[in-house]
This record gives structure tokens, sequence and C-alpha cells, in this order.
């Protein structure tokens, strides 16, 4: 990736994550008939029907797949850089969508509607932020990762201050990450059973297993063509959502006069 590559791709990922979260916070002021009917149909586990578990079967079938073909095509993941860097050659459309639907996991999804909905849209004012911190990355940061030739902020952190200082960090990334991962696979378990036959612990299963075989199979190849069709279908899904939903609640500007008079539209308290 050239420093053009590395400059517009967090430019695209702070556009389309504020965009993203925004739609999310439309939707638990869109249409509580819809919620009602959802619940109802939970409660009687009546809430899938055969389509949907098609659609659920063919989503993990094709990310296995991906993770199939990159095995199999190319270099075969044969060295280390193809296997963890995918050949330094990937171009800019997997790169961003890669990024954008790494971050928006179930904790988004699930989590900023109910954030949103139980105290308000206060949440809008660190979008900023992400703006600010993207311009950082990529004019301040990026560019000095690539002039020392460092793929991950550890390695930059070794030439700078030793390996003991990126251990350490790295140590810490990892405990981090391994608690932020949890909640993340835990929280779509917990919403497949709620909906199917499913248990919760044959969900963490199945969900981890899937991504966990795509990915050694593929290598981060395969995560980041998994992760471009993953998005198109999460956003082709939410495209859908909110045209039924803003249809059933009478339109938008139902929906804008639902949340201000539900007190959901103040930024600052």
């Amino acid at each position: 990736m050239d420093l053009f590559s590395s400059l517009w791709v967090p430019s695209c990922y702070c556009l389309c994550l504020p965009a993203f979260i925004s739609v999310m916070e439309l939707l638990p002021f869109i249409s509580k008939h819809l919620v009602l009917t959802v619940l109802e149909n939970i409660m009687h586990k009546e809430a899938l029907g055969g389509w949907d578990y098609v659609t659920i079967a063919l989503t993990m079938i094709i990310s296995v797949l991906i993770g199939l073909y990159f095995r199999f095509t190319g270099n075969r993941q044969s060295t280390t850089t193809e296997f963890l860097m995918a050949g330094r050659n990937m171009g800019r459309l997997p790169v961003v969508f890669s990024l954008v639907v790494t971050k928006l996991s179930a904790i988004a999804i699930v989590g900023e509607p109910t954030d949103v909905y139980l105290y308000g849209t206060q949440r809008c004012i660190g979008f900023f932020f992400i703006f600010v911190g993207s311009a950082v990355t990529a004019y301040v940061f990026l560019p000095v990762y690539f002039a020392v030739g460092a793929s991950t902020i550890y390695e930059y952190l070794e030439h700078r201050f030793g390996r003991k200082t990126r251990r350490a960090i790295s140590f810490f990334c990892y405990i981090q990450t391994l608690l932020n991962m949890s909640i993340v696979i835990y929280t779509p378990a917990i919403a497949l059973s709620a909906v199917t036959e499913i248990n919760p612990e044959s969900s963490l299963v199945l969900i981890g297993g899937v991504c966990i075989l795509f990915s050694t199979l593929g290598g981060l190849k395969a995560v980041m063509w998994a992760d471009v069709f993953q998005a198109v279908m999460m956003y082709a899904c939410l495209i859908v959502l909110l045209s039924k939903c803003l249809y059933e609640a009478g339109g938008f500007t139902e929906v804008y006069r639902a949340a201000h008079d539900g007190g959901r539209m103040d930024f600052f308290k």
C-alpha cells in the first residue's frame, strides 16, 4: 500500500463510521409496532423462517469458501508476508471495508441503539474526534511507519524503544483484545440463541469456529475479502430494515418527532 492509500483509508473510515452509527441511532425510534412484533415472535421462537436459516448458513459457508479459495490459489499462503500481510498488494476497497467492518461489531449494532434509547444522542459528540484521530493518524503516524518499514505499531516500538517495550505493550493489547473479542462474539451468540433453538454455547463454537477456519485457511486476504462480503450483507440488511421501519413509522419526520418528544435529541445532557 502506498502513502496515498494510507491516507485514503482512514479518511474513508472516518466518513463511514459516523454515518453508520448515526443510522443505527435511528433504529430505536423508528417503529414501536415492529419492535413489539419481533419480541412477540422471539417469545414463541418464530422470529426466523426457512429463508432466514438459509441466509445464516450461506453467510458462514461463503466465508469459509473465501478462505479455501485463497488457500489454494495464488501463492497459497506459503510465506509469512503472504499470510500475515496479504502480500502487501491489497487494493483500497477491501482494506477500507475491512477496517470499517472490523470496528462495527455486534457491540455497535446492538449496543449503540440501546445506549441512545436510554441516554440520548450525546454520543454523537464523540464523532468529531473520529475525524481528528483519523487525520492525525494519516498525516503524523502512518508516514513514520512507512518510512521505517514497520508493519505494526509494535514493530515500530521495538525499533524506537527496544524489545521489552514491544513485548509489554503487546501483552496489554492482547489482554484488551481478548476481553473485547469475548464480548464481540458473545453478543451475536446471545442474539442468535434468542431467535433459534441454538444455545449460546453452541453459537459461540459455531461463530468462533467459522472465523478461525477461514482466517487460518486464507490468511489476511481471506479476512479482508470476507469482510467485504459481510459488509455488503450488513449494509443490505440495514437498508431493507430502515426502509421497512420508516414506512411503518410514517416517514423520517415522524421518526424525528418521536425522538424529540422522547428526549433523545438533546446532545448535551
